[in-house]
């Protein structure tokens, strides 16, 4: 029984930290796609897919990078960041239909917006907790 409620106890303080992080990827997601719905004439839940595939990256290495107290994963971001960059530049120059172009920068900017959130985030989660 003390198992059980461990357990519980580990999944209930790993929501406690990853809500606020997924209610703001949500919350960045949705304005995108209405924006984009809007002014580019995208389907809304397309532009959400992709935009949540980008904001759900943006989180996991914000994650790790606010979390981590090493100086190895400060300068490993900038690399990881102009490789994901670049292979969309290059997705940007194939022939794709233009609505699925479009949605690119927006997909760039929900991963930036939601990295820097989460690891701004974990780092002040990280200050407060006791080793």
């Amino acid at each position: 029984m003390e198992n059980i409620i461990t357990n519980f106890k580990a999944a209930w303080y790993a929501m406690e930290v990853l809500l606020p992080v997924f209610f703001f990827s949500a919350v960045t997601v949705i304005l995108l796609s209405c924006a984009y719905k809007r002014y580019a004439q995208c389907e809304f839940w397309k532009s959400s897919i992709v935009f949540l595939v980008f904001s759900t990256f943006g989180i996991t290495i914000g994650m790790f990078m606010g979390a981590s107290k090493s100086d190895i994963v400060s300068s490993l971001l900038p690399p990881v960041i102009t490789l994901v960059s670049g292979y969309l530049a290059y997705l940007g120059s194939k022939e794709l239909p233009e609505q699925i172009k479009v949605l690119i920068p927006g997909g760039v900017f929900a991963l930036l917006v939601s990295l820097l959130y989460a690891a701004y985030y974990m780092k002040a989660w990280y200050l407060f907790v006791k080793e």
